[in-house]
Order: C-alpha cells, then sequence, then structure tokens
C-alpha cells in the first residue's frame, strides 16, 4: 500500500510539473510574471475582507454539520480546524486533505470524518449545479458538457460509495475496518441526512460562499485589466470543479489549464486566464493554508469542542 501511494504521489507531481511546463512555455513566463507585477493593488486589496468573509462562512456551515452529531463547537474552534484542513487540502489532490479536520477534534475519527465528507458532497453538489448554468448560458461548447456530465457520473459513485450504507459496510469491510467505526460513521451519515434543517442551511451557506469567491474573482480580473470580460467570473464554478479532478498536486495545472481554455473561450489573454487562477489560488487557498499551518504548529489536537445530548 505505501509502495502505491509513493507511486501515486510521484505521477501526480509529474502530472503537475508537465502540465506547468506547458503552460509555461505556451504563454511565456515574461508575460506571466509582467501581468501579476503590474496588477492593480486596490482591486486586490478589497479581495481580503472577502476572503476572510468566505472562510467565516465555511466555519458556520461546519459547525452546522456537526450539530446533528451532537457536537457543539465554537465559532473560532470551527474557523481554526478549518484552516487546518485548508492547509492539507491545498497540498493534496482533490483537497483530501481537507480529512485532517478530524484529527484535530477530541472527538473519534470515524465519527466527525463524514460531517467532512458531507461538507464536501454540498460543495461539489452546488459547485456542478452552478457549472451546468454556467455552461448552458455562457458557453457553447460540447467538451465542457461532456467533460461536466463525466464528472457528474463520477461525483455520484463516489458520492454512493461514501454515503449509502451497503456501500460503506462493504468498503469497511474490505478495508478490514471495526464494526465499532463503521456504525460510528453510518450514525453521523443518517444523523446529517436526516435533519433537513441542518442540510439546507448547509446548502445556503455553500451558495453564499460561492457568491462571495465569484465576486473575489471578479475583484482579480479588474486587478488584472479592466478589459476583461467581466462574464469571465461567473465561468469561476467551472474553473473550480474540472481543477478538482485529483490527477495534480492541490489542482496545479489543471486548473490554470481549464481557466486558459476558459478565458480563450471569451477572446481574452492566455496570460490573463493563467495569472487570475494563479492568484485566486494564492488568495483563497494558499494564504488561509499558511495561516491553518500555523494552528497547525500549535500542537493543539483538540479545539474544545462541547457535547450535547441528542
Amino acid at each position: 500500500m505505501k509502495l502505491a501511494d509513493t507511486i501515486k504521489t510521484i505521477l501526480k507531481i509529474a502530472v503537475t510539473a508537465a502540465l506547468l511546463a506547458y503552460l509555461l512555455l505556451s504563454i511565456d513566463v515574461g508575460t506571466i510574471s509582467s501581468t501579476i507585477v503590474h496588477m492593480d493593488i486596490v482591486p486586490l486589496a478589497l479581495c481580503v475582507p472577502l476572503v476572510c468573509a468566505m472562510y467565516a462562512i465555511r466555519a458556520v456551515k461546519w459547525k452546522t454539520l456537526l450539530k446533528p452529531i451532537g457536537i457543539e463547537m465554537p465559532f473560532l474552534s470551527s474557523l481554526k480546524i478549518y484552516l487546518i484542513g485548508t492547509f492539507y487540502g491545498s497540498v493534496t489532490p482533490g483537497r483530501a486533505g481537507e480529512l485532517s479536520r478530524s484529527f484535530f477534534m477530541g472527538d473519534k475519527k470515524s465519527k466527525t470524518i463524514p460531517t467532512v465528507i458531507i461538507d464536501r458532497v454540498t460543495d461539489i453538489i452546488c459547485l456542478l449545479a452552478l457549472s451546468a448554468i454556467s455552461i448552458i448560458v455562457f458557453f457553447n461548447s460540447m467538451t465542457l458538457t461532456v467533460i461536466l456530465v463525466l464528472l457528474i457520473i463520477v461525483f455520484a459513485a463516489c458520492s454512493v460509495a461514501l454515503l449509502h450504507r451497503g456501500a460503506v459496510s462493504f468498503l469497511f469491510s474490505l478495508l478490514k475496518i471495526g464494526d465499532e467505526h463503521r456504525d460510528d460513521y453510518l450514525s453521523t451519515v443518517e444523523s446529517t441526512v436526516r435533519d433537513r434543517r441542518a442540510l439546507a442551511y448547509a446548502f445556503v451557506l455553500t451558495f453564499c460562499y460561492y457568491a462571495v469567491n465569484t465576486l473575489a474573482f471578479w475583484l482579480i480580473l479588474r486587478a488584472l485589466s479592466v478589459t476583461i470580460n467581466p462574464v469571465i467570473a461567473l465561468a469561476l464554478p467551472v474553473i473550480i470543479i474540472m481543477g478538482n479532478v485529483p490527477i495534480s498536486i492541490s489542482g496545479l495545472g489543471v486548473r490554470e489549464l481549464v481557466s486558459v481554455t476558459v478565458f480563450s473561450m471569451f477572446d481574452s489573454s492566455a496570460a490573463y486566464g493563467f495569472s487570475a487562477s494563479l492568484v485566486l489560488y494564492l488568495l483563497t487557498s494558499l494564504l488561509p493554508g499558511l495561516v491553518g499551518l500555523v494552528f497547525t504548529l500549535e500542537g493543539v489536537r483538540s479545539y474544545g469542542t462541547e457535547k450535547r445530548e441528542l
């Protein structure tokens, strides 16, 4: 298993390096660096409070998903752990490292990991819905449509594997994980799904998050050039969902390739497409992740969750 994981990591590093090399050679490093250096600092500065708002929404959302299983978490604790998860997620394919959130809580991992998965599932459902709307309204691309349909099929299969009782039981048995952990896992899934109010609120918060994220992306476009078609900002869900395909480290290379492709559809410079994606990643993932790294280095393993009676 360790050898297989090592091979996968090496392959993903190779894919990341190959994609970035291809893009940098195609666009020209000098053009990209010049584009980023000459960005307008004012719109970029306005992105900072938006990024803070985005993570505040994330923290509240996760608090909401923890309540159905009897865990009350203070807002600041939720925010700290979410940022820690962002750090690990920003350096792993498909943001799988976000599961690390459960390792910084005092509760059983088999009980809290499903909340992270459901958090991610609601994200992807919203992204797929927004991507479908974006492709229908703004694009006339059979290629993007086919890719989106394939992503929906893969996502549905993964969701069944991770959330369906029968599939989860089979998976736990295959991995030789104890019945107690399986029961904790399934109990969390069922409790969360049954709480329609919490689930609905989580979806509302997710859409709010991506609305703020889109506004931040629009500001990045303005910082790059006022000549960029602002409609491109509405293509952000497409860039994010396709950039999350877990074939590279943290989506690097894949996300930039999708962004360059989207920008080209609007007759906009490839350098703008690459730069916009990279700056968005730095502002909304890497920098918050570095804050999470600081919390990780504190060495605190529990941030004071409180139990309540169900």
